[in-house]
């Protein structure tokens, strides 16, 4: 049996490489570079005769930041070793859900690891003055029989100001402690002295693609008549929310969107039109954030709007509106118009033609309130969705009825191509991204889901509660 020796080479043939292609070449794939900022920095903290510092942190910050995949490294400095006994590290995180009524509480341990760090082992051995440690933090939790990826820091209490509904709160915390035993030279029992900081836990993630500026996922609602006590679809208001696909969205980035509204009568949109000064309808679109727990079998949610839409009407002509004709016919030979992704086609005569509204914004989010996205960890769920809300004029007596039309999204740290604020040193990794237009969406009117269409209800949207996940 012969062998074949493979072809030799020197480093001369190796050929150099760049990421832009040749006149014959072609790029197939690029993936997004992180962006590192610098973190150089160390974070101090003394306590008595004990001083912990933690290495790899951003100069002057408030709290240590960690990241997916990190390690908490530092050293522990004594300025008195000689009757120490031993040392241990500890890190610990725990979901901690409860009702400000008292009526139920839960608490998931997330993290739990401990260190010695040193012991004298019945020695008469001195400890050192400094005690450097390493320890890497897990990206996953276990909890009865699931495991999944270790939760962001996250913060959310909602007190109900006006009474009726018990409070909400939500909290995930993790903590770094040292402890210390000393021996005492007349005490039997050893005296243990712990220093402890919280620190914050940040996974970054981003988007599977970049941010189109087009927005043409398009998501339909039909605004009802009111007859008689109940509704009636009687020349259908039809409105259209487009946003970019495919629903993935860093909060780095502002979120471009669309929205349109279609009458076969100009007369049913006056009331949209933006030249209409009496009994004006309400058009909004904002982000909202939804927080549900569970204690003792009760579910609990709330939700608060993290990003407010900016609407520019966008006219067609002279009056402010636009006449679309010349449709497709139908196969009964009467023009059809059709709804968008997930509507159905309304048949009308080929006489009569269309009106329509259209505007055009931009959904900025505050990153000194919003750091990361949505999560679901023990008996607690954070959601986001994109709402687009409209309220005709006297919603309560007028013939319009309001409509709500809710998308849920997935929020990601940063953007696709890896820029952004500052964040912990952890590698990006894409998020896994909501198909939209299979997904459907969310009614809002509280059968079987927690997004509401009024702040009236026991578990209703409010505007005024406080959630905050923490700055860095």
């Amino acid at each position: 049996m012969s062998t074949v020796l493979p072809p030799s080479y020197s480093l001369a043939d190796i050929p150099s490489y760049t990421a832009h292609p040749r006149g014959d070449e072609q790029t197939l794939g690029l993936a997004a570079r992180e962006r590192r900022a610098s973190r150089v920095g160390n974070w101090t903290k003394k306590v008595g005769h004990a001083t912990l510092t933690l290495t790899g942190q951003t100069p002057n910050s408030e709290l240590p930041v960690y990241g997916r995949n990190t390690v908490v490294q530092g050293f522990l400095t004594l300025d008195s070793p000689e009757d120490v006994a031993n040392v241990q590290l500890k890190l610990h995180g725990h979901v901690k859900c409860k009702t400000i009524a008292e009526i139920g509480r839960s608490d998931v341990t997330v993290l739990s690891t401990t260190v010695l760090l040193w012991a004298n082992g019945g020695t008469r051995s001195l400890c050192p003055a400094q005690l450097p440690f390493e320890v890497h933090l897990p990206t996953t939790y276990t909890w009865k029989d699931h495991t999944g990826p270790l939760p962001p820091t996250f913060e959310y209490t909602f007190y109900d100001l006006q009474g009726g509904t018990p409070g909400l709160m939500a909290k995930i915390k993790y903590e770094v402690s040292v402890e210390v035993e000393h021996t005492h030279p007349t005490l039997k029992d050893r005296l243990a002295a712990t220093l402890s900081t919280p620190f914050i836990y940040l996974p970054r993630s981003r988007p599977g693609r970049p941010l189109s500026s087009s927005p043409t996922s398009v998501f339909d609602a039909v605004m009802e008549h009111r007859a008689g006590g109940k509704s009636r679809e009687i020349d259908p208001i039809v409105w259209k929310l487009r946003l970019p696909p495919p629903g993935t969205y860093a909060i780095t980035q502002p979120v471009p969107f669309r929205v349109s509204v279609t009458s076969r009568s100009s007369a049913l949109l006056a009331p949209f039109a933006p030249t209409t000064k009496k009994d004006k309808a309400s058009i909004r679109v904002y982000m909202l954030r939804q927080v549900s727990i569970k204690v003792n079998t009760i579910d609990l949610w709330r939700s608060y709007v993290i990003a407010e839409g900016s609407l520019k009407y966008d006219p067609q002509n002279l009056d402010g509106g636009m006449w679309l004709k010349n449709r497709p016919p139908s196969p009964n030979g009467e023009k059809a118009s059709s709804l968008g992704s997930g509507g159905s086609a309304t048949s009308f005569s080929e006489r009569e033609g269309w009106a329509s509204h259209d505007w055009s914004g931009e959904l900025k989010i505050d990153r000194e309130q919003i750091t990361g996205g949505g999560f679901a960890v023990g008996d607690m769920k954070v959601k986001d969705f994109i709402v687009l809300s409209v309220v005709p004029p006297n919603p309560d007596s007028g013939d319009l009825l309001e409509v709500k039309r809710v998308v849920p999204i997935q929020l990601t740290t940063d953007s696709w191509e890896g820029a952004g604020h500052t964040p912990p040193t952890a590698p990006i990794e894409a998020h896994a991204e909501t198909n939209l237009e299979s997904n459907g969406y969310l009614e809002g009117r509280g059968e079987g889901h927690h997004v509401h269409p009024n702040g009236t209800n026991d578990h209703g949207e409010h505007r005024n509660g406080h959630g905050t996940t923490p700055a860095y």
